[in-house]
């Protein structure tokens, strides 16, 4: 006779279901995305490779093309040397904010040459145009460099930008100093120069209008008496 199956044997099936939470056979599974700090290091590491690679290759082109103006032209082209200061001044200015910058700006920084050549191309061109306030004497004041006065003026205005570009120089060595000081100032402080653009033109506004001469005021008397009067 057949026996009947007792109902406390439980079936194997129900055994071998995997409990919520229980860590599967082959062990814990590992992650395949990274980090957000470690995503974050490498677009830093990123960026600041960018940065380093394209302050150091300008540096040595503008290194290069002073050397063989001084060598063989005779030429200083103290611009380049300008332009190159504030170009390491922007460097160092984005190279400290860096740290602060958010992940999401970090990785759009490092999908872009652009953003990131942006800043030290600016410092230069800043510190052009601080030299050239400098040379207007837009800027004066013994923190700031002074310069020979250029006995070209007879030449015309293209000629003398050409001269300014080759040859004009502080008076001294530490004219020289303080000229390349700020260079690198008006590259690392990106407000400056705009800031002293602002100035200078809300000071040129507020100057007093000249007042009109004083032959304007007395032709309008002499033409109302040379008037014929009428006979009543």
């Amino acid at each position: 006779m057949l026996r009947p199956v007792d109902s406390d044997v439980a079936p194997q099936a129900s055994d071998q279901q995997a409990t919520p939470g229980a860590t599967p056979a082959g062990g814990p599974q590992r992650r395949t995305h990274a980090s957000p700090s470690s995503d974050r290091h490498r677009h830093l590491a990123l960026v600041t490779m960018k940065l380093v690679v394209f302050t150091v290759i300008s540096l040595i082109v503008i290194a290069c093309v002073v050397y063989k103006a001084q060598a063989e032209w005779k030429r200083s082209f103290l611009v380049l040397i300008v332009f190159g200061a504030g170009l390491v001044g922007g460097f160092v200015s984005l190279q400290q904010r860096l740290p602060k910058i958010s992940a999401a700006d970090l990785k759009r920084l490092s999908e872009s040459w652009f953003a990131i050549l942006l800043v030290p191309v600016n410092g230069g061109i800043f510190a052009i145009v601080l030299h050239l306030a400098f040379l207007g004497e837009i800027v004066q004041g013994g923190l700031f460099p002074a310069y020979p006065v250029l006995s070209e003026a007879s030449k015309s205005g293209a000629e003398t930008l050409v001269i300014w570009m080759r040859d004009v120089a502080p008076a001294s060595s530490a004219e020289l100093g303080k000229l390349i000081f700020w260079a690198f100032v008006a590259g690392f402080s990106e407000r400056l120069v705009p800031q002293i653009l602002q100035d200078k033109l809300g000071s040129a506004r507020d100057e007093p209008q000249p007042a009109p001469s004083t032959a304007e005021h007395s032709q309008a008397p002499r033409e109302e008496q040379s008037k014929p009067v009428g006979l009543g």
